[in-house]
């Protein structure tokens, strides 16, 4: 795997991370008027603490996917090539089009 390719992933993971949080919180306090809840808090309800995992898990996945788009598309368009990841799934997919059509 390139190197600036690792550079950039790593990157662009703690930078999803960073900012899933600052914006999870925000928004939470936002829509209710107080900050998350320790999950660990005895006093928790458990609805508000199931309620928040769902939602910061999908900001989460939302902003880590855009993020990481965004730094494929940086590379590809820095490289001239797309991430070695993505090429590897590409070949094997023309590899496995190639064995469907010898086997029909």
């Amino acid at each position: 795997m390139a190197v600036g390719w690792k550079v950039i992933n790593l990157a662009s993971g703690i930078a999803a991370r960073k900012t899933s949080a600052k914006v999870t919180t925000k928004t939470w306090k936002t829509a209710t008027g107080a900050p998350p809840k320790n999950k660990f808090d005895p006093y928790a309800s458990p609805t508000e603490l199931t309620i928040f995992a769902i939602f910061s898990g999908a900001v989460s996945a939302g902003i880590k996917t855009f993020i990481e788009q965004k730094s494929a598309d940086f590379y590809t368009k820095t490289t001239g090539h797309v991430p070695p990841q993505i090429a590897k799934a590409q070949a094997d997919q023309e590899d496995q089009a190639e064995a469907k059509k010898r086997i029909s």
